[in-house]
């Protein structure tokens, strides 16, 4: 039981840190040329709008395949949030030692 939730939190973990990752690199490409300050906004403060500008610019900066794999990455991340959610509704929280 315990190993299945230490599976899931790892799991969540990565995915967590390659959103980040990416929201990064989306942040880079999006906004270079507006300079360093800008693109630390939009990895600060800017998740929702780098996601929506680097749709929108997709087919321009060629990074369709990118931007698929981060939609993807977040639809995971958001079925394990409500998976969490509804397995410790359930079960209860897991008891200290």
């Amino acid at each position: 039981m315990t190993l299945a939730i230490l599976a899931t939190c790892l799991t969540f973990g990565l995915i967590i840190i390659g959103n980040f990752a990416y929201q990064i690199y989306i942040s880079y490409l999006l906004y270079k040329e507006q300079g360093p300050a800008r693109i630390m906004w939009g990895i600060v403060f800017g998740s929702n709008r780098t996601f929506a500008q680097g749709w929108q610019q997709a087919d321009e900066l060629g990074i369709k395949n990118i931007m698929t794999f981060w939609s993807f990455l977040l639809t995971i991340l958001v079925i394990s949030v409500v998976g969490l959610m509804i397995y410790f509704a359930v079960t209860g929280p897991p008891a200290g030692r």
